[in-house]
């Protein structure tokens, strides 16, 4: 019984779904728009998680539960790129068009991270419908009792674009 066609076929699968991996790794995940006459600067999830990150354990208001979410402080990714002087306003916007814009001031108070992570998982092992690959999540302890409602609105799911004004 020859053997070896199957030995093929199985490195051969094996290879291909490797580069569909390694691929997937290079597409372009967030495209950051702005300020003024900056040129549209698309990110991979390879370039986002180079830098640095952190983790931190927060209520999650939408799923009225403790998460930990894992990624790179937004305003660390604005500075890294060099497009934080002079921008007041930050708008996120999701790949189903939900949009929201948040000033400065919050990013620095209750600290937005761009998140890739949640309770440990990656989002890429997360059902579609579970908020990745990218989100923006923040210390929901940090926000005082009465800006909860608003605040909550910051959480952003499916996160593919954010302008700089």
């Amino acid at each position: 019984m020859v053997r070896w066609p199957i030995y093929v076929l199985v490195v051969l699968w094996l290879s291909i779904f490797s580069f569909i991996v390694i691929a997937a790794a290079d597409d372009v995940v967030l495209t950051i728009e702005g300020p003024g006459g900056n040129e549209p600067l698309p990110l991979t999830e390879k370039q986002i998680r180079l830098l640095p990150k952190e983790s931190f354990v927060t209520y999650d208001p939408w799923d009225k539960q403790d998460r930990e979410y894992t990624g790179t402080p937004l305003l660390v990714l604005l500075d890294h790129i060099d497009r934080l002087a002079g921008v007041t306003i930050v708008e996120l916007v999701a790949r189903n068009n939900y949009s929201v814009k948040v000033r400065i001031e919050d990013l620095q108070q209750y600290g937005h991270i761009l998140s890739y992570e949640m309770d440990g998982k990656d989002y890429s092992l997360l059902k579609d419908d579970d908020k990745g690959p990218l989100a923006v999540a923040m210390r929901m302890e940090a926000v005082p009792e009465g800006d909860t409602f608003l605040i909550k609105n910051h959480f952003v799911w499916w996160l593919n674009r954010i302008v700089l004004k």
